[in-house]
């Protein structure tokens, strides 16, 4: 459970790194990282952008207080200044035979929900194929955070550095490999090796058309 004023350590548990491991990553003390984690030194914004990219997440994504861009967004609110509507890219993804995906270029873009309003790099994908249904049902609109951990039995999409990518549930991991879910026709379990992924990322949110 999270009882800091962040979320370090939670993304630290998710890639099963010790207060050492981040340490050296970010080039400092085990101490300093454990003074961070517990709110016993202050996460200034350099710490949080040291921080963010070995933890492979957005520096905001680190505070659990709002962030000052939520701020200045209510103070144009405030100010009756009007900002376009954000939008992100959704993707093309193309099934294939053997029940892996091929990750394309940008095909459309859709209004950015609030929950992804301050991620970086968020993107959506319509789904093709059944493999994940009833979870996730071929027409769906999927929102894609690409730096948030998955929890076990959500959505993902795993991309293997030779290009293929898995449309799955995340089922944990074992010492050299990932766990993945599929669902039909019946539920199977898939094996992909740590060593061929390139980056994991979760699906937060559906649209159904």
């Amino acid at each position: 459970m999270q009882t800091t004023g962040n979320h370090i350590r939670e993304y630290r548990a998710a890639r099963d790194w010790s207060l050492q491991k981040l340490a050296d990553a970010c080039q400092t003390s085990k101490s300093q990282i454990d003074k961070l984690e517990k709110s016993q030194r202050r996460l200034t914004v350099e710490w949080m952008v040291r921080l963010a990219k070995p933890l492979g997440c957005d520096p905001r994504d680190l505070l659990l207080a709002p962030t000052l861009a939520s701020a200045a967004h209510k103070n144009m609110q405030a100010a009756n200044v009007e900002k376009p509507p954000e939008t992100l890219p959704i993707r093309r993804l193309t099934h294939h035979e053997d029940d892996t995906f091929t990750l394309g270029e940008e095909i459309d873009r859709t209004p950015k929900p609030s929950f992804l309003v301050h991620t970086q790099d968020a993107y959506a994908v319509y789904v093709t194929g059944k493999a994940m249904a009833p979870m996730f049902r071929a027409g769906q609109l999927l929102f894609i955070n690409p730096h948030k951990p998955p929890a076990l039995e959500s959505g993902v999409i795993v991309i293997e550095k030779k290009g293929h990518v898995y449309l799955k549930a995340f089922a944990g991991r074992t010492k050299k490999s990932l766990r993945l879910h599929a669902f039909q026709p019946e539920k199977t379990e898939i094996l992909v090796k740590e060593s061929d992924v390139k980056e994991i990322h979760t699906i937060v949110g559906t649209l159904d058309n």
